[in-house]
């Protein structure tokens, strides 16, 4: 079986090389520096999952998800929010597909997260 590929969308550059070092073990990675790469890499790389830092220059992870979700291909292509704001402050848009992950991340939740969505568990 192929591995799955998720994308993870964060302004730092550290925040993407944790992020795939912790989950080098399970799925492949892609990256973008903010909303609007996003949006290009997932159109090109169809992965499987992405993970949208919230707060991102040029577009945001908000506006990352809305421009996704007008996107046939990725209209049910689980998307996972990483923030360090609280539910009520967030304010993120949700659907049936979309989920959230508190930094800071630890290496075991955003993996249980991660194959939960991918339906790896």
């Amino acid at each position: 079986m192929a591995r799955k590929k998720v994308l993870v969308a964060d302004d730092s550059m550290s925040m993407r090389h944790l992020v795939r070092l912790m989950l080098k073990d399970d799925v492949d990675t892609v990256e973008a520096q903010d909303g609007r790469e996003a949006v290009e890499v997932a159109e090109r790389e169809q992965p499987d999952l992405i993970l949208l830092d919230v707060h991102m220059p040029n577009v945001d992870g908000r506006g990352a998800w809305i421009a996704l979700r007008q996107i046939e291909a990725f209209r049910t292509t689980p998307i996972c929010f990483m923030t360090a704001l609280a539910e009520g402050e967030a304010d993120l848009p949700k659907d049936e597909h979309t989920d959230r992950v508190r930094k800071p991340l630890y290496a075991e939740n955003l993996r249980v997260t991660v194959r939960r969505l991918l339906g790896l568990l």
